[in-house]
Parts: structure tokens; C-alpha cells; sequence
């Protein structure tokens, strides 16, 4: 059980010294809140699997929303790409 400890805490530890570094650097904030985007479109995709899944929408209702997100993710990076 100690062995098990020790490893867990040398991982805790190993992601500390990662935090640091990247409070070092500085990460830009857009980058930021491209990864906040990113979460958030992944909690919509996923809720909308699962509601199709567990027969709550059906597939046209989840094909949908789900190329809804995708045309917006696409249509937002070619506004980005075009200015």
C-alpha cells in the first residue's frame, strides 16, 4: 500500500512542477479561452450522444444539433482565418 503512496504522489508532484512551468510562461489568454470553448462544446456534443442514446431526442434531432455545433466551430474559424 505505501508503494501505491509514493506513486500517486510522485505523479501529484510531477503535475505541480507542470503547473509552474506553465505559470512561468504565462499562457496566453486566448489560448485560455480556446480550451474553455473546446470544454464546453465537448459537454454539448456529449449530452446530445447520450440524450440520443438513452431515446430521449431522436437521430434526426441529434444529427442536428450536433452539425449545428460543427457549422459553428467551422464558421467561427473561417471568420478568424479571413481577418
Amino acid at each position: 500500500m505505501a508503494k501505491d503512496d509514493e506513486k500517486v504522489l510522485k505523479m501529484l508532484a510531477a503535475l505541480a512542477d507542470k503547473w509552474i512551468v506553465l505559470e512561468d510562461k504565462k499562457v496566453p489568454l486566448i489560448k485560455r479561452g480556446q480550451v474553455m470553448n473546446f470544454i464546453i462544446m465537448l459537454i454539448i456534443m456529449l449530452g446530445v450522444i447520450f440524450l440520443a442514446y438513452d431515446g430521449k431526442i431522436d437521430g434526426s434531432a441529434a444529427t442536428g444539433l450536433i452539425g449545428a455545433v460543427i457549422g459553428y466551430v467551422f464558421g467561427s474559424l473561417y471568420q478568424k482565418e479571413r481577418k
